[in-house]
């Protein structure tokens, strides 16, 4: 039978290690002490269980029925879908996170922005500008969330996103729209590694949430084999087929 301490109790859940604790000292993770520092561990059949039951209670549906989704250029993509699309040009940053946000604002949907300081601006701008105006007033009501960096270390990025996510969730909103500039995690990481374990934990995480995710990577500033990392820790892209989220 396998068993995991807390970090690989983490590692498999896609979620912080504070998380973790939290959800074991508050009885909804099972778990057992060992040793006389009473060090936490976690059965595999717990975790799945857990995994289970995290998915279930996510909303997969709208008032009336009709399967929630997002779309993301042509495809309409079910609640934990968790995606990565290139771009090669200042503009092509904006193809299809722009109006996969802005689609979600006209709904009344809470979206999620990290980028860089340096790009931040312009992606506001874009947005506005296909909104038709009413940025501002989206980032005071908190409908628009913006981020600049997750954390320097994956477990904050990854405890960064999980809160979040759960303060969408909390607020009562029947989906949240999240776009990651990948640039702004990997200058705030310092390795690509890191940015690597991150999306694979990211995979677990959006699974639990009304959450359709789009990480976007800027090829002039990747190389080929982060570009086929990234592909490989996004494996919901070959559900729907590359094409659709190359420049």
């Amino acid at each position: 039978m396998d068993e995991y301490n807390t970090a690989g109790a983490a590692t498999y859940l896609g979620v912080s290690e504070a998380s973790v604790r939290r959800w074991a000292d508050g009885g909804a993770l099972r778990v057992r002490r060992v040793g006389r520092r009473r060090e936490r561990r976690f059965r595999e059949e717990d975790l799945r269980a857990f995994v289970q039951r995290s998915r279930e209670d996510v909303p997969r549906r709208n008032a009336r029925g009709r399967p929630l989704s997002a779309r993301v250029g042509t495809l309409d993509l079910p609640v934990g879908t968790h995606l990565a699309a290139f771009y090669d040009t200042d503009p092509g940053r904006y193809r299809l996170s722009v109006p996969f946000l802005r689609d979600g604002l006209r709904q009344g949907e809470p979206g999620i922005l990290l980028a860089e300081e340096t790009v931040l601006g312009d992606y506001l701008a874009a947005l506005d500008e296909a909104l038709g105006g009413g940025v501002a007033a989206a980032l005071k009501s908190g409908l628009l969330r913006t981020l600049s960096s997750p954390g320097r270390l994956a477990e904050e990025a990854l405890a960064t996103w999980e809160k979040e996510f759960w303060r969408t969730r909390t607020s009562g909103a029947r989906m949240v729209r999240a776009v990651g500039d990948v640039v702004a995690a990997a200058r705030a990481m310092g390795s690509h590694g890191a940015v690597v374990s991150l999306e694979n934990s990211l995979n677990a995480m959006v699974k639990r949430f009304p959450t359709v995710m789009l990480c976007t990577y800027d090829i002039r500033v990747f190389d080929t084999a982060m570009m086929v990392e990234a592909i490989k820790a996004h494996p919901d892209m070959f559900n729907f087929g590359l094409q659709h989220f190359l420049p």
